[in-house]
C-alpha cells in the first residue's frame, strides 16, 4: 500500500522570548511536523490518525505565578511534561487547552503557542496527559471493569465495603454539587454546629406567574399580603392540628378554657342586674375610730355645747398679756404732758428731724479756725513763688520740658576741656609718627606679611618653606640619589586560584612596604584587572598589558592587592608574575 506524507502545515515560531532570555531555541520554537496518509481507493487518500487518552496526572491543580506570561507559565514544582497538555479551570483561559511545548526545569513551562488572554498570577490549571488504548489481537478494544475509585481529600481512594469493620468502608460519595460565583463546584452540606458554613441548594421563589421573585432581607421573607381589592389574600391560623375560626362579623374568635370556667362562676352570683356580695367580715381602714373612741368624743361635743347660747358662745377672759409695742397706762401719761403747741403731729416732726439731718435746709455754723487740705500751698509758699521771673518762661510746663533736654543731650552742650585722657589701647602720636615711617607698598597688612614667613625655624617640606632660587653663580651641591628595589613578589598560578569575573581573588593579602610601581609579567592572554582594598570594597587601579608591563602606582603598606578576570570568561589555566617596587 502506498503512502504519502505531507505538511502539518503548523506555524514556526522564530521569535525569542524577550522576558526569559536563557531559553534555548528548540525549548521555544515550534518545527513543522510530517503527517503521514494511506490510499484508500482511487485518487482518495486517508490520513493516519491514533486514538489517544487524555487523563489528569494529578488531582491537584497547579497555580500560575509571578511573572504572568502569555507563553511561559511559572509554576513551583510543577508535574508538565513535554507533550503534555495544561488546562485551566480558573481565570480568563478557564476551559482552554494547550500543548506543553518543553520543560527547561521543574518550575517552568514554555506552551507550544500563545495563550488567547494572559493569565492572572493565582489561575489554576491541571496537567493532562495522553495515553494509547490497549487492543486484542481481533482488533478489539480491552475495556477494564476494575474497581471503581474516587478522590478523597486530595487522595486516590478505592471504593470499598467491609462488613466485619464498618470503619473501614469507602462508599461511592453520592450527593448534590452546586456551583458557585467562583466558577468552582461545592457539596451540599449541612453544618448544624456552625450556619454559616452551610452551603445550601439555592432556590429561587416566585410569584404563581413566575414573573415576580420573592426576596430575603435579614433571613425574614418578604411576603405581602392583599387585604383589600375583589380578590383579597386569604390566611390560615392555627397550631398545626387546629385552626382559628371569623365569624359572620369578621371577628376572630378566641377562646380560653379556664377564662370560660371563671366567667362562669361570676355569672351564677348575678340576678337580673344586680350582684350579691356577701360580707362575712372586714377590717376597719387604717386610722378609722373605734367605739371607745366614739363614746369619748360625744362627751366633749356636750360639754360645748353648753357654753353656746343661741348662735354666740360665752367666753370669760382671766387675764390677758399686752400685744408686742403696746402703750401701757404711764406711756400714755407721759405722752399727755407733752407740749404740742408748735407741731400739730408727731409726723410733721419727724419730717422736720429729717430735713435738719441731711442737711437738706441751710444749717448756721461758726468756725474760729480750718486746716488745710492736704498739699494745699500756704501764703508764704505763694509769696516766694511770686518773687519768681518767668519772664522767658511762661509756664512751669514749658520750663519743665526745656530741663528734660538739657538732662538727656537731645541739644548740644556746650562742653569746656583743658585736656582729654586717650581710650585704652589709643596710639600715641610718636607710635603714628614710627608707623608712618613703614613701607606697606607690597603688603596691605601686618599680618599678610607675617604669613608669607615659616613659623619656626629648621628644615620644613617644600609646602612649608619659602620660595628660594639658586643663583647663577653657585657653587656644586652634594646630592644623595635614591634607588627603587623589588621590595616583594608573587607568582600567581590561575589553575589552583581561578581569577574569576565575579568576585576579586586575593594575590596580596598585604603589603610590605609602600609601593611605587608593579612590575607585571604572565602567559595567560587575558585581560586582568588589579585592584585594591578589602573585600567587598575593592578598586581597580589597573589593568595589566597582555604579556607584561610596569605600572606606576602609589600602594600604601599594608593593602590588599587582589586581581579579577575582564575579558568575559573566568581565568583557569596559565601564571601571573607581580613584582612590587618601591
Amino acid at each position: 500500500m502506498s503512502h504519502i506524507k505531507a505538511n502539518q502545515g503548523q506555524e514556526i515560531l522564530r521569535n525569542p522570548i524577550t522576558e526569559y532570555p536563557l531559553l534555548t531555541n528548540e525549548q521555544i520554537q515550534v518545527f513543522p511536523q510530517i503527517l503521514t496518509g494511506q490510499k484508500i481507493s482511487g485518487e482518495r487518500f486517508g490520513l493516519d490518525t491514533f486514538i489517544h487518552g487524555i487523563y489528569r496526572v494529578s488531582a491537584v491543580s497547579d497555580l500560575v505565578e509571578a511573572p504572568a506570561h502569555r507563553r511561559v507559565i511559572k509554576a513551583t514544582g510543577h508535574v508538565a511534561k513535554k507533550n503534555d497538555f495544561i488546562q485551566f479551570y480558573t481565570g480568563a483561559n478557564i476551559g482552554q487547552e494547550i500543548q506543553v511545548l518543553s520543560v527547561p526545569d521543574a518550575n517552568t513551562i514554555v506552551l507550544a503557542s500563545n495563550l488567547e488572554v494572559l493569565p492572572s498570577v493565582g489561575d489554576e490549571f491541571y496537567v493532562l496527559r495522553s495515553v494509547t488504548p490497549r487492543y486484542s489481537q481481533d482488533g478489539d478494544l480491552n475495556v477494564s471493569s476494575g474497581p471503581v475509585r474516587f478522590t478523597l481529600d486530595a487522595v486516590d481512594t478505592l471504593v470499598r465495603e467491609d462488613t466485619a469493620d464498618a470503619t473501614n468502608n469507602h462508599p461511592m460519595p453520592s450527593g448534590m454539587m452546586i456551583k458557585k460565583d467562583d466558577g468552582k463546584y461545592y457539596p451540599v452540606t449541612l453544618d448544624t454546629s456552625n450556619p454559616y458554613a452551610h452551603t445550601p441548594i439555592p432556590v429561587v421563589i416566585t410569584d404563581l406567574a413566575g414573573s415576580t421573585t420573592v426576596n430575603i432581607t435579614a433571613g425574614d421573607l418578604n411576603v405581602s399580603i392583599k387585604h383589600n381589592g375583589a380578590d383579597p389574600s386569604s390566611v390560615r391560623i392555627g397550631d398545626g392540628t387546629e385552626t382559628a375560626n371569623v365569624n359572620a362579623s369578621n371577628e376572630l374568635q378566641v377562646a380560653d378554657d379556664t377564662a370560660r370556667t371563671h366567667l362562669a362562676t361570676l355569672a351564677g352570683a348575678v340576678s337580673g342586674t344586680e350582684m350579691q356580695v356577701d360580707v362575712v367580715s372586714s377590717a376597719l381602714p387604717t386610722g378609722a375610730a373605734t367605739a371607745a373612741n366614739q363614746t369619748t368624743e360625744i362627751g366633749h361635743l356636750a360639754t360645748l355645747a353648753g357654753a353656746v347660747a343661741g348662735s354666740e358662745m360665752q367666753v370669760d377672759v382671766v387675764s390677758s398679756a399686752l400685744p408686742t409695742g403696746a402703750a401701757t397706762e404711764a406711756t400714755l401719761a407721759a405722752l399727755a404732758a407733752e407740749d404740742f403747741a408748735t407741731q400739730t403731729t408727731l409726723a410733721a416732726v419727724l419730717t422736720e428731724l429729717q430735713l435738719k439731718a441731711d442737711l437738706t435746709e441751710t444749717q448756721p455754723v461758726s468756725v474760729a479756725s480750718l486746716p488745710l487740705p492736704t498739699g494745699a500751698a500756704t501764703e508764704a509758699t505763694l509769696a516766694a513763688l511770686a518773687a519768681e521771673d518767668f519772664a522767658t518762661q511762661t509756664t512751669l510746663a514749658a520750663l519743665l520740658t526745656e530741663l528734660q533736654l538739657k538732662a538727656d543731650l537731645t541739644e548740644t552742650q556746650p562742653v569746656s576741656a583743658a585736656s582729654l585722657p586717650l581710650p585704652t589701647g589709643a596710639a600715641t602720636e610718636a607710635t603714628l609718627a614710627a608707623l608712618a615711617a613703614e613701607d606697606f607698598s607690597t603688603e596691605t597688612t601686618l599680618a599678610a606679611m607675617s604669613a608669607k614667613l615659616p613659623a619656626t625655624l629648621g628644615q620644613k617640606t617644600m609646602a612649608n618653606s619659602m620660595a628660594v632660587v639658586i643663583s647663577s653663580d653657585q657653587s656644586a651641591i652634594a646630592t644623595t640619589e635614591t634607588h627603587q628595589y623589588i621590595r616583594e613578589y608573587v607568582i600567581h598560578d590561575a589553575s589552583s586560584s581561578n581569577i574569576t569575573t565575579g568576585a576579586f581573588v586575593t594575590a596580596i593579602a598585604s603589603t610590605g612596604a609602600t609601593t611605587k610601581a608593579i612590575k607585571w609579567s604572565d602567559d595567560i592572554g587575558d585581560l586582568i584587572g588589579i585592584a585594591t582594598g578589602a573585600a567587598a570594597s575593592e578598586v581597580i587601579i589597573a589593568v595589566a598589558a597582555l604579556g607584561g608591563d610596569t605600572l606606576p602606582v602609589n600602594i600604601p603598606a599594608g593593602t590588599r592587592i587582589s586581581l579579577k578576570a575582564l575579558g568575559g570568561s573566568n581565568i583557569t589555566s596559565g601564571k601571573a608574575t607581580i613584582q612590587l617596587i618601591g
